[in-house]
């Protein structure tokens, strides 16, 4: 049950058609629309169609764009404005096969930008609030969290990679010439290694280090999920248990050091519906945050849990040693280090 996972509660995938769209199937497009892209008059228009079909509140455009498979301002600034409101961030490009179109075709499939269907905000305010299972939301969670997975493959690999430049300064006593002091002070920054000694630095660089690696390897051998080869094996399941788990709760990964007989398996992330309405950066934050329990050992002196969170401004009071087991610690570094400290700070304003 529930009470026995790891959650993250700071406020294989069930198979169903997720990507439906207008003529039976998710609509495509041949080349990149929008910023840097080719503009093919036909993938434009395809575009233009597109962003006119999504309400006012899922980022549609007001007013709706004019279909004529011309790139402009206003059809860019569209496409901005539909990437700030479902994935939290806007490059005004869209790519074949890339989260934009994969989100706008979600949309489409459920019904959100049919005339006299609820639109998201009404499931978030209403059904989902009720608790229950709701397919449609369901089915955007799960391709949400699939649409993060490159963004978090992005982060770990780029901790990997600071962690050991800070592990070589710490080697080499800040000599050599491939000696980062940037890298030991980014790293300490979120660890806070100062009171430590030079023997204890290695050894806890070494195992932040080997958990960012493991993370990395069920990264790289994941399929998405609709049954590519993407990424290997499946690695998300909807949450089973929507009437009992807390709403607050964003995703958990049951704990393999108890017996599990409600049919729930340590191999998963379960996805709740506390996902529901979050941003594309969240999303990427969460998967890291849940990945750290996936790859932890449940021994005392590695595993990984939650001793604070970003979203309640806990990480900063906590100690080096509560840091270094600390689900959110990695999470915030990883993210911060690959993407920024402002795209921290639009997630989470306490943290500015």
């Amino acid at each position: 049950m529930v009470a026995v996972c790891r959650a993250n509660s700071d406020s294989g995938c069930r198979l169903i058609s997720i990507t439906p769209s207008k003529k039976g199937g998710a609509a495509t497009i041949s080349a990149a629309v929008g910023v840097g892209g080719r503009n093919l008059a036909a993938d434009v228009r395809t575009i233009q169609e597109m962003l006119n079909a999504m309400p006012k509140t899922s980022g549609g455009p007001t007013p709706p764009l004019a279909v004529d498979g011309l790139i402009g301002p206003r059809t860019i600034a569209a496409i901005q404005r539909f990437q700030r409101t479902q994935l939290g961030w806007a490059d005004g490009r869209v790519d074949p096969g890339g989260p934009t179109i994969t989100r706008l075709n979600v949309i489409a499939g459920t019904g959100a930008a049919k005339p006299g269907l609820p639109g998201l905000a009404d499931f978030d305010k209403g059904e989902a609030a009720k608790g229950g299972s709701n397919p449609i939301l369901e089915a955007m969670r799960l391709t949400t969290m699939t649409i993060s997975l490159p963004d978090a493959k992005i982060a770990v690999t780029k901790a990997i990679g600071r962690v050991e430049q800070a592990f070589s300064f710490v080697m080499l006593g800040g000599g050599g010439l491939t000696s980062d002091p940037a890298s030991f002070e980014i790293v300490d920054r979120h660890y806070l290694f100062k009171n430590a000694g030079r023997e204890q630095t290695l050894s806890e660089l070494q195992f932040i280090a080997t958990t960012f690696r493991r993370m990395k390897t069920i990264l790289d051998n994941r399929t998405s999920v609709f049954g590519g080869p993407m990424f290997g094996r499946n690695l998300f399941e909807i949450d089973p248990f929507p009437d009992k788990t807390d709403p607050r709760i964003k995703a958990y990964v049951p704990r393999s050091s108890v017996e599990h007989d409600d049919g729930v398996t340590p191999n998963k992330i379960y996805l709740c519906r506390g996902l529901d309405g979050q941003t594309q950066d969240r999303y990427t934050h969460i998967l890291i945050h849940e990945m750290g329990h996936f790859v932890d050992d449940e021994a005392p002196e590695t595993e990984i849990v939650d001793h604070g969170y970003a979203f309640f401004n806990t990480l900063k009071t906590l100690p080096h040693d509560k840091r270094l087991h600390n689900a959110d610690t990695y999470a915030i570094f990883a993210f911060e280090n690959a993407f920024g400290k402002d795209r921290v700070v639009k997630m989470f304003p306490l943290l500015r």
